[in-house]
């Protein structure tokens, strides 16, 4: 498991190194791991640890591909939190927590920049408005001003929820050891 916690660890650093550089995240970073860490799970651990990765990699990449298909989230991090989910296989819920975390930190990181360009009680007001309005089922009939919209990518915070489920996993076990 150590070795599948590193590789997790690898794989969201290579991908935020790339999205911080280029705004993608590419399939050369998110395939191989997605494809290798069923097969060798299948091959030194059993059938069964392949299914595993499989069945984590499909839950992981669920709730992201609603979300890209909504628009709210790039084709690329659905391949990472699938992938990150598929390489700590073994334990379905490591990757579900990594997914949680990374969008901890997504939120936190909006905020701050919502904050910085003094936007956030804007958007919070707005965003309260319109979740009443759906809850009272009343029609938005106010004028809306035009927005700037603001992309976040979330390279870094899946590196940064991923060092935070796994890091001190890999330390526990480098210290009962």
């Amino acid at each position: 498991m150590q070795f599948a916690l590193l590789a997790a660890l690898v794989t969201a650093a290579a991908a935020a190194i790339a999205d911080h550089r280029t705004g993608e995240i590419s399939n050369w970073i998110t395939l191989p791991p997605a494809i290798g860490a069923p097969l060798l799970y299948g091959v030194l651990l059993g059938p069964e640890q392949a299914v595993r990765s499989v069945s984590s990699l499909l839950l992981c990449g669920s709730v992201p591909c609603l979300l890209f298909y909504r628009g709210a989230m790039g084709g690329g991090d659905v391949k990472l939190l699938a992938t990150l989910g598929a390489v700590t296989g073994s334990d379905l819920l490591t990757g579900l927590e990594i997914q949680l975390v990374s969008f901890l930190v997504a939120a936190l990181t909006a905020s701050v920049v919502l904050t910085w360009r003094g936007m956030l009680l804007s958007t919070l007001l707005r965003a309260g408005r319109s979740a009443l309005r759906r809850v009272l089922r009343r029609p938005d009939t106010s004028p809306r001003p035009e927005l700037p919209f603001t992309s976040l990518r979330l390279g870094a915070p899946v590196f940064l929820g991923t060092a935070a489920v796994v890091l001190p996993a890999l330390l526990r076990n480098a210290v009962f050891r």
